[in-house]
């Protein structure tokens, strides 16, 4: 199942109405602020739920009969006859919005009071990394009840049981979620995580002989459990020795020991909870399934290069693609690092037009090799891509280039006297930063560029 297409209006500060055709895999909403992109996604996480129509007429939904905001979804998801969602059938819906609230230390949760929840309530709230910590406590305690299937045979690993999970696949599959969020986390979030396989931290100084977590003989409850393997440095002297990971229980190696998550910096602790919270919901909604990762899941996720330096922003959206195949992205960003590399139809541009109405459009052509200069410049209308003062200097002299010489001669003297002094402020930008933009091939392809997207426009505007 995946969204194909959507039309809203009348939902500030979109008032005409705007029809957007989806991508399967990658959805991008970009423009300048206040034109609507958070407000899409707030409104698909409404609605996506709802009864839907099921196909496209002439380019426009049925909105007679459904209403004039509506989602199009492919048909595998809904009943032909009536466009009504199958109840058995709708994927999950994971939800971010652009504040990611992250864990807290450990000083000020350890004698915080644990109130048991079910897992599927804790994963029905916004994300958060508390929620995430207690989404993985309630899941673990959740498996660990299942009854074993007799039908699975006896499995040997050179003559040891392997905890029996041949007989628990729940609990293998649950286990599955580490897996998949250490390699998706660590193509992200390079030289910074090893592994994002939690550790149930056991507080206090002599619980001498036990290593607990994924690979621990038995659960045993621990509030503190969100030990993460990192190349960060190890530090526990800010909290009392009754707080910290005891120390024989884990080896003495300063390079095997975990860190805390809520000590890692904002941008991986972040990457780690949220993907960490997209698969502890996936792997509950399909009920542990062995191949829950595959199945298809909805990702709505605003400003999704939030904390991340340019070079993370560029791989998040095709890690999650390599790691969840059934995902369909829905994003906002500011970032032409995170737009570079996208495919025709996966970008959407909002914009307003002279009249301050929303309107919206899609990319035609890859924007696969293209600079984030290039992207800027095309796609969020930043026609500078220096600083304002700079910027505003560009547009000045531009300006008083096209005016041309003025017949007063002492007005002309003053014009090129601006000229003169304005071109000295760009001119020194430009002199002590790259060349490209002076040269003349790399200006020619520019407005080819910006020719064919003026013509890509116009033509999905005469489309609908």
């Amino acid at each position: 199942m995946h969204v194909t297409g959507m039309t809203i209006r009348d939902i500030p500060p979109i008032s005409e109405r705007i029809i957007i055709r989806c991508d399967e895999r990658v959805n991008v909403f970009i423009g300048p602020n206040a034109v609507g992109k958070s407000t899409i996604l707030t409104w698909m996480q409404s609605e996506i739920h709802k009864p839907i129509p099921s196909a496209w007429l002439e380019g426009y939904l049925l909105e007679e009969r459904y209403g004039h905001n509506n989602l199009s979804v492919s048909e595998d998801w809904i009943d032909d006859d009536w466009g009504r969602v199958l109840e058995s059938a709708p994927p999950p819906v994971i939800s971010l919005g652009p504040i990611r609230e992250s864990l807290p230390k450990l000083s000020e949760e350890v004698h915080a009071a644990i109130e048991p929840e079910s897992a599927g309530d804790i994963l029905s709230k916004n994300f958060s990394g508390s929620n995430v910590k207690s989404a993985i406590e309630a899941l673990r305690e959740e498996v660990w009840e299942m009854e074993p299937d007799q039908s699975e045979p006896y499995v040997s690993l050179k003559g040891r049981r392997w905890n029996n999970y041949h007989k628990y696949p729940e609990r293998r599959n649950l286990l599955k979620v580490n897996d998949i969020v250490d390699r998706c986390v660590r193509l992200i979030c390079d030289g910074v995580i090893r592994g994002s396989s939690s550790h149930n931290y056991v507080p206090g100084p002599d619980v001498r002989g036990y290593l607990l977590g994924p690979r621990g003989a038995e659960p045993i409850d621990v509030h503190l459990d969100m030990g993460v393997d990192t190349h960060d440095i190890r530090n526990f002297v800010h909290i009392s020795p009754y707080e910290a990971p005891s120390a024989s229980a884990y080896p003495q190696d300063a390079d095997a020991l975990p860190i805390y998550a809520a000590d890692l910096s904002s941008g991986t602790q972040g990457t780690l909870l949220w993907i960490r919270w997209l698969a502890l919901k996936m792997v509950s909604h399909y009920r542990f399934r062995t191949d829950w990762e595959e199945m298809p899941a909805i990702l709505l996720i605003d400003e999704i290069e939030n904390h991340l330096h340019p070079t993370w922003q560029r791989r998040v959206i095709p890690a999650l693609l390599e790691h969840f195949p059934g995902l369909q992205i829905f994003a906002t960003t500011h970032s032409p690092f995170v737009v570079a590399g996208l495919k025709a139809g996966q970008v959407h541009l909002l914009n307003r037009d002279a009249d301050g109405v929303v309107t919206a459009s899609t990319n035609t052509e890859a924007i696969e090799g293209w600079t984030a200069d290039e992207i800027l410049r095309v796609y969020m209308g930043v026609e500078h891509p220096t600083d304002e003062v700079t910027a505003v200097a560009a547009r000045a002299l531009r300006r008083l280039r096209g005016e041309g010489v003025r017949a007063d001669e002492g007005e002309e003297e003053e014009r090129q006297a601006d000229m003169r002094r304005l071109r000295q402020i760009v001119d020194r930008v430009e002199l002590s930063g790259p060349r490209v933009a002076e040269d003349d091939r790399f200006l020619a392809n520019l407005e080819a560029i910006l020719e064919r997207h003026r013509q890509a426009q116009e033509l999905n505007q005469e489309n609908g």
